[in-house]
């Protein structure tokens, strides 16, 4: 029993009736009499290994979470320790988190925008009369959570607390 050589060049075509053309293995292989294993092995052989991809975007994932746990440690410190946490420390701390446009990657779905305004409630409530320049700060902080869909930013934007404060243009 003797084994069919077959080409590199007729190898390469073979796969790419399959992996480009759409066609399926078992089509292919009678087509060109060519075994339906030895075919699978070949589109195994030429394909690119995505190992290394998959291994990559699961750093970036578990980079992502870590980054996401960080953020609610932050978030419940500032809960648990309202009355001995600053306010200003607050308000510099959500410049940082709320920078770019839409939202942050990792929040969709998530309670931070909603936590995040009932912190902005309570801080703004405790620090009255607040200055200007904190309460521009808290309410450009409010309009992001509320370009998130945060409806409890839209009502603490409404408060007594803001109702004064004009924004700068």
């Amino acid at each position: 029993m003797s084994t069919q050589r077959f080409t590199p060049e007729f190898k390469e075509e073979a796969v790419k009736q399959v992996t480009e053309r759409g066609y399926s293995v078992a089509e292919v292989s009678a087509r060109l009499g060519v075994s339906s294993h030895s075919l699978y092995k070949w589109v195994k052989a030429i394909s690119p290994d995505n190992s290394e991809k998959q291994a990559t975007e699961l750093i970036e994932a578990k980079s992502e979470i870590l980054r996401l746990k960080a953020q609610l440690r932050r978030t419940d410190l500032c809960e648990s320790s309202l009355e001995h946490y600053p306010v200003q420390h607050f308000v510099d701390n959500l410049e940082h988190l709320l920078v770019g446009e839409g939202t942050p990657p990792g929040w969709r779905g998530t309670q931070l925008p909603a936590r995040l305004s009932g912190l902005i409630q309570r801080f703004s409530e405790r620090q009255q009369p607040m200055p200007l320049g904190m309460a521009q700060k808290l309410l450009q902080a409010l309009d992001r959570l509320v370009d998130m869909g945060d409806r409890r930013a839209a009502a603490v934007q409404l408060s007594e607390v803001f109702r004064s404060v004009r924004m700068a243009k």
